[in-house]
């Protein structure tokens, strides 16, 4: 059976709605960990590259990906983070945007309307209510979209999307055309492994992440009616094919400079690791380290 994840919570397909379930670390079954946008956020008819993690337990070909947007928000009476009519592929929900091996680019358009089905633009002639467009905490509205393999868990990914700020007074619009900058997907280093890895034995596990990874940006803060300054906050999140990983996610300090985890593998044999790093605006790298664990 398919399923979906939308970062690190698995999303099960029993029910209408989905539901998150817990972090899951452990590669154990065909999955999609990430979906990278290019860039990290982008205007309605500026053209975008994805390029998909895909990881497996085992080393097999890697199968082609299916893309899709969702061209439908949500209703007000619904509160998972896209439309029912998206998730489960209602006709009309999506729109495809192609097929691609994972890692490999795929490019599309944002559409024109994005900012008015997913953003602040007051949609001219709306048959349905829908739910008011709330900005994330930093500001931002999401496109969501799909990325599905055969069969495995699918994700969900956001490409932040550059839409006009919702009504705010004349001098806010002013300041944060003058100042805000459009997000870039962070910069990481390779993982560092801490010694020869052993059945049993504990290794630590940490990725460089740069004093660039976490930008400063400015928001428009509607409760002080004025655009204030903030940085983004960075998430790390580690998978690995065999063994345990604790903590499965990691949060970094200001400014970041690693996150690191404890890998454990209780029976030797080569095992595949990653560190996904997410920045609060949603933009999204990753970096891989094949080890061979010893008896």
């Amino acid at each position: 059976m398919k399923g979906w994840r939308l970062g690190a919570g698995a999303i099960g397909l029993s029910a209408c709605v989905p539901t998150f379930e817990g972090p899951v670390s452990r590669i154990d079954t065909p999955v999609v960990l990430a979906v990278e946008a290019t860039p990290a956020e982008a205007a309605p008819g500026q053209t975008v590259t994805l390029r998909a993690l895909f990881a497996s337990p085992t080393p097999e070909n890697a199968p082609t990906l299916s893309f899709f947007a969702c061209t439908q928000p949500r209703p007000l009476d619904e509160t998972f983070v896209v439309a029912a009519s998206c998730a489960s592929g209602a006709p009309g929900a999506r729109s495809a945007l192609g097929q691609a091996a994972p890692e490999r680019p795929l490019t599309f358009v944002v559409p024109q309307d994005a900012c008015v089905t997913f953003g602040p633009v007051p949609a001219p002639n709306a048959q349905t209510p829908l739910r008011p467009p709330t900005p994330d905490a930093t500001g931002g509205y999401h496109l969501p979209v799909l990325a599905s393999p055969p069969t495995g868990f699918a994700a969900w990914a956001r490409v932040r999307l550059r839409c006009p700020l919702p009504p705010a007074p004349v001098a806010a619009v002013r300041d944060f055309a003058a100042r805000y900058t459009n997000n870039q997907n962070p910069d990481v280093g390779p993982l560092r492994i801490g010694g020869p890895p052993r059945a049993g034995q504990p290794l630590a596990v940490s990725v460089l992440l740069p004093a660039s990874a976490a930008e400063p940006f400015v928001r428009y803060d509607a409760a002080l009616a004025k655009v204030v300054d903030a940085e983004e906050s960075l998430r790390v999140s580690w998978y690995a094919t065999r063994g345990s990983v604790t903590p499965a996610e990691t949060t970094t300090g200001s400014p970041p400079t690693e996150a690191t985890t404890t890998f454990v593998a209780e029976e030797p044999g080569p095992v595949r690791l990653w560190a996904v790093v997410r920045d609060s605006r949603g933009g999204v790298t990753w970096a891989a380290a094949d080890l061979v664990v010893d008896p």
